[in-house]
């Protein structure tokens, strides 16, 4: 868990849940076939820090890791991308969408193409 506190008195807390996922990348050794992320269903949020501080290979690793999960992520999961910054926030859809092939695509074309760390904050 994270919290945080402004000098206004306001805070801010998440709460992170790690699914019990198995993912194994050597089939051939295994016995027992073991499910992996393909073959789960549910919501996924992407939340990516696009201030001016992940300028250069922060904001590269973070679009990088993105694209890895959704590429692992079978179709039929709910996905939804939102960038935020001190200046903006900004979601790609404006609610969750399905994936399918096409929305896969089009959100990874989104991160390649326009995940960029332009929504002010440290640096500007």
């Amino acid at each position: 868990m994270w919290v945080e506190s402004t000098q206004h008195g306001d805070y801010a807390a998440m709460l992170t849940f790690y699914p019990e996922l198995s993912v194994d990348k050597n089939k051939k050794d295994s016995k027992k076939p073991k499910k992996g992320l393909k073959e789960k269903t549910g919501d996924f949020i992407f939340l990516i820090d696009q201030s001016h501080s992940m300028e250069g290979a922060p904001i590269g690793i973070a679009r990088q890791a993105a694209i890895e999960c959704l590429e692992a992520l079978g179709e039929g999961c709910r996905v939804n991308l939102i960038g935020f910054g001190s200046s903006a926030f900004s979601a790609t859809v404006d609610n969750a969408v399905t994936l399918t092939t096409t929305n896969k695509r089009l959100l990874i074309d989104y991160l390649n193409n326009d995940c960029a760390a332009n929504m002010g904050g440290t640096g500007t």
